[in-house]
């Protein structure tokens, strides 16, 4: 089963969750045994993952279109309606023997005290990665930019990823990456390869807790995958980004961080949509750089606007 909403020029593959946050307080301890009680207050959901990335692509002022899998009608609705206006065309497949990933955070005054996920990262079935593959080839011809975003829960199976990477290759679109697999070699055929240190070191086995590390750990893996370049996220140390004859340090402007949650949806988006737009990738990263540092400024699972990031810039 599909649900359809209608088409953007920066297409958005990969996991597709809910993030749903639950405001309360803790006032006392429970009679039954050494656990607070949490008292609801609000109650809010967002799109996460790449639907999240999708979002933030259509705030930032791009046009997206997104692939995804979801485990049933009632949480493709709800997708749905938590979508920004502009996200023109999206597509949720639905595989009814899966759930829908879901992170739900309870929020004590102000302060996160536990996590709880209903997810799976079993494979999708082949008669959805069929699906999948088939609207990536219907679509490609009015798409500019293909990013994947990968949370390893089980939609980018190697199939898919292998028939996307030949598919936007064969047509020249070019391909960005947010990887979980340890294994990078899936990736190969990526233009813009975008892990964060602890990734890279789990790829590599390498240092990367310094820029000659990354360095390093970048051209071993590019000794072997075919990408053009590497982006490194570094947390509060900015970005490196790698390509085989050239290294860009991209530091981060000092924030006060309250939350981090998004923050790399946020980094990705805004590189796809600054390099749709034309931007240099150079340039592009340094306003993905810009962007996530005012998202781990916000509460929860956020998006930066256009106009944030511009007049962010400017007051700096």
């Amino acid at each position: 089963m599909l649900y359809h909403k209608t088409i953007g020029n920066i297409l958005v593959i990969g996991d597709v969750m809910l993030d749903v946050f639950i405001e309360g307080r803790v006032d006392r301890i429970s009679p039954e045994a050494p656990v607070p009680v949490f008292l609801t207050e609000t109650r809010n959901i967002y799109p996460g993952g790449a639907a999240n990335v999708a979002n933030n692509i259509c705030c930032m002022g791009g046009g997206s279109s997104l692939i995804g899998v979801v485990g049933n009608e009632e949480d493709s609705k709800i997708f749905d309606t938590s979508f920004h206006p502009h996200i023109l065309d999206s597509y949720l497949f639905v595989d009814t023997d899966r759930p829908s990933t879901v992170k739900t955070r309870f929020i004590a005054n102000g302060q996160q005290i536990v996590r709880v996920d209903s997810e799976t990262s079993n494979p999708i079935p082949a008669e959805i990665e069929n699906a999948i593959i088939n609207q990536v080839d219907v679509m490609i011809n009015r798409i500019s930019l293909i990013v994947i975003s990968d949370y390893a829960k089980g939609v980018l199976t190697d199939r898919v990823l292998n028939a996307i990477l030949k598919i936007a290759n064969n047509n020249k679109v070019q391909v960005i990456v947010d990887p979980k697999s340890r294994d990078f070699m899936r990736y190969s055929g990526a233009w813009i390869l975008k892990p964060n240190t602890a990734e890279l070191h789990a790829a590599t086995g390498m240092d990367t807790s310094s820029v000659e590390g990354i360095q390093a750990a970048c051209a071993r893996v590019m000794e072997f995958l075919s990408v053009e370049y590497m982006l490194v996220t570094r947390a509060e140390h900015g970005m490196l980004l790698v390509n085989r004859n050239k290294v860009t340090n991209i530091p981060s402007a000092k924030r006060q961080v309250f939350d981090v949650v998004g923050a790399g949806d946020t980094a990705l988006a805004t590189l796809a949509v600054f390099i749709s737009e034309g931007g240099s990738v150079v340039d592009s990263c340094y306003a993905a750089n810009y962007a996530a540092g005012i998202a781990v400024q916000k509460h929860g699972t956020s998006v930066v606007t256009r106009e944030e990031l511009e007049n962010d810039f400017v007051r700096a």
